[in-house]
């Protein structure tokens, strides 16, 4: 991993992590990361912060497994979710069986706070979470059990307890003040407490793209319609931009 100072285009440090960075987020003097196994298998995942001159700190979540195996046909696949709430200092990993470890980016303390399984067989390619931050102590978490929705659940992290807001979404973004929710061609728009704004289904072959409080929908290359996200209402005409030109900028 290479630290550069993106003002003035330079170098400042190096820095060997002990794995495959598999999420990232800004945190108070670095950066802090999310580490799978480099190699094929499974193993506990990390989370490490470095600092701007390059050192790094880690702590083993041991009971959040995480990696892939691959196999003559088939690819077993388990990822977790990972969050920063910047203002407490705490990362967040979301574990393919539910359980959260929450880290003192501090300290590297870890607590841990169980959840069940959500799948009786094994799943396949492999159980998978993904999680963003919230705000005001909340957590939002989603995913899938193989080819099954896992749903959009939102996490309070000072009592644990637990919300299902949608039962059939996979993923999970937030754009400015809103929360989506998507599962296939459909996506949902919450309110950050959980409350629904809109639901909106898309066209075959159209694929929604977020950046900021905006979303992008875009065909193939081409930029279909630019989206307030807050109200699902187009707000700019397109006139056959493509969305490689839109998204670089």
């Amino acid at each position: 991993m290479a630290v550069v100072d993106v003002q003035g285009l330079h170098l400042l440090a190096h820095a060997k992590l002990p794995g495959v960075v598999a999420g990232a987020a800004a945190s108070t003097g670095g950066v802090a990361l999310l580490l799978a196994p480099a190699a094929d298998g499974f193993a506990p995942a990390k989370v490490a912060v470095v600092d701007f001159d390059g050192r790094v700190h880690a702590a083993t979540l041991d009971r959040i497994t995480i990696g892939f195996r691959r196999t003559t046909d088939t690819i077993d696949l388990r990822s977790a979710g990972f969050a920063v709430g910047p203002s407490t200092q705490r990362a967040f990993v979301v574990g393919p069986n539910d359980t959260i470890a929450a880290v003192d980016l501090r300290t590297l303390g870890v607590s841990y706070h169980p959840g069940a399984s959500r799948y009786a067989a094994k799943p396949f390619p492999g159980p998978q979470r993904t999680a963003r931050w919230l705000g005001d102590g909340l957590l939002a978490v989603a995913g899938s059990d193989g080819m099954i929705p896992s749903g959009l659940r939102i996490v309070d992290t000072d009592d644990w307890s637990t919300r299902v807001v949608d039962g059939n979404s996979e993923t999970i973004d937030v754009a400015g003040s809103v929360l989506l929710g998507s599962v296939g061609n459909s996506f949902v728009a919450y309110s950050l407490d959980g409350t629904q704004r809109y639901r909106s289904m898309l066209p075959a072959g159209e694929q929604l793209h977020t950046a900021g409080r905006y979303g992008y929908l875009c065909s193939s290359m081409t930029l279909q319609a630019v989206l307030d996200l807050s109200t699902g209402v187009p707000v700019s005409p397109v006139h056959g931009r493509t969305c490689v030109d839109v998204l670089a900028r």
